[in-house]
């Protein structure tokens, strides 16, 4: 009895896990009634870039620039390859991004079925498919969605390196994080963050050599994706790097924010007073260290309120399109961040009911995927063995994604985290029901 019951909960949960899915794929009618909605302003880059490519031209800009050093090759790519096969359109890149959301559910599903955990996987495959977040940046031509993918990929394939000492895991994971430096260079800090893992899991059931040597095939795997482009970097920049990108963020967002909180100006007008540039040039980082140094308050402040931001915005432009203008979500936080609680409540006056419900119940919500995620942070790593490790990894993935960018302010660097907040969630949903079916069991009568 027990088991047919089980059997139906599963049933019914996998049945609505597709219809979740399915709802995301009936969001890109959006896209297609109003193409513009695909487009942000890194966009029209990564279109030129793709077209650039379809062309014979190779990296190059506008212009015939070369690609800029900032600029990986990853995500321009993908769009060619679905340009030259559907054409320069935006709905074929939103609708494989939505399926590609479900493809991460489905390697969270995975994650927890390799771990004896089929419950924690289906309840975290629906709690992702549900997260408005991801949905909303899957419908821009932007590189979050496919990002996503390949950091969840490549943690599934390091977690079977860490229950198994075959090289394939070691060597797949390797290459898949890769492919995610690619499209961002952001996923490089998790290469030390993967070693350390590997060499934890495995410093007693390998030998020492065998432990260290596996993990420098894992490294070998990351640069054999990575290190051409930095070749490339090299011969055509002079410089010996992946990205010039953490150079930009340090002076036009940490240094220029910095300013902008310390002298009360507007980000545009820091930027202009700042030696800023692609290429970084000798100098230039001494400049922004002391500005940072000089307004250490005003530093804090300023990445405090743009990760609050970050951690509970949303994609403003696309959702104002889905649920009609205005819809101050955004803005509102906005004007938290800046201690003007006028202009927030002028806002919410302004709204119409339905973006004012929004904009309390969305960062509520998120609120409480927080507060669950860390409960089953607490839970996993009580757990002992590998759900320890994985909790360990989790928490380093979102700390290492967060940190460099979270002064930012834009929610969509906070997508590839949800799939693991999502997972968390999960097992502690998932360690709830447990006790609960337990109590019932041991109960007398």
């Amino acid at each position: 009895m027990t088991d047919m019951r089980t059997w139906k909960q599963r049933k019914w949960m996998m049945l609505l896990i597709v219809l979740t899915y399915l709802l995301h794929a009936g969001l890109v009618l959006f896209v297609v009634r109003q193409p513009e909605l695909a487009i942000r302003p890194d966009s029209h880059g990564y279109r030129s870039l793709a077209e650039s490519l379809m062309q014979g031209d190779g990296f190059v800009a506008p212009g015939s620039e070369p690609l800029g050093l900032s600029r990986t090759p990853g995500y321009p790519v993908f769009l060619a390859v679905l340009f030259s096969i559907f054409g320069t359109v935006s709905w074929p890149v939103v609708l494989l991004q939505e399926a590609i959301l479900a493809l991460v559910g489905l390697i969270l599903y995975l994650l927890a079925h390799s771990m004896g955990r089929e419950d924690v996987g289906l309840w975290a495959a629906l709690i992702f498919g549900l997260m408005i977040n991801p949905a909303v940046w899957a419908l821009t031509l932007m590189t979050e969605v496919l990002f996503t993918l390949l950091v969840v990929l490549s943690f599934f394939l390091l977690y079977k390196a860490l229950s198994s000492p075959r090289l394939v895991w070691s060597v797949a994971s390797g290459l898949t994080l890769g492919v995610a430096t690619l499209i961002r260079p952001s996923s490089l800090l998790l290469l030390p963050a993967w070693c350390a893992l590997f060499l934890y899991a495995h410093r007693k059931s390998l030998g020492k050599w065998k432990t260290w040597s596996n993990a420098a095939i894992l490294c070998a795997g990351f640069f054999l994706m990575t290190l051409p482009w930095m070749i490339r970097n090299q011969v055509v920049w002079d410089r010996f790097t992946l990205s010039s990108i953490s150079h930009i963020n340090l002076g036009g967002y940490l240094a220029a924010g910095t300013l902008e909180e310390a002298e009360g100006i507007s980000l545009e007008q820091a930027r202009a007073m700042l030696p800023l540039s692609e290429v970084p040039q000798p100098g230039q980082k001494q400049v922004y260290f002391d500005v940072i140094i000089s307004h250490p308050v005003a530093f804090v402040s300023q990445y405090i309120k743009g990760t609050l931001a970050m951690l509970l915005g949303y994609g403003r432009t696309t959702l104002a399109w889905i649920w009609g203008e205005p819809f101050p979500v955004a803005q509102a936080l906005d004007s938290l961040r800046a201690g003007d609680w006028q202009g927030m409540q002028g806002l919410l006056r302004s709204a119409n009911l339905g973006a004012v419900v929004a904009t309390v119940l969305l960062p509520a919500l998120q609120v409480l995927v927080y507060v669950l995620a860390g409960a089953g942070f607490v839970t996993m790593f009580r757990q002992g063995g590998h759900q320890r490790l994985l909790a360990i990894g989790i928490a380093l993935i979102c700390l290492l994604i967060l940190a460099p960018v979270g002064h930012v302010g834009n929610a969509r660097f906070r997508v590839p985290l949800e799939p693991f907040l999502a997972f968390l969630v999960a097992a502690w949903i998932s360690s709830r029901r447990r006790i609960r079916l337990n109590n019932h069991v041991s109960s007398p009568g």
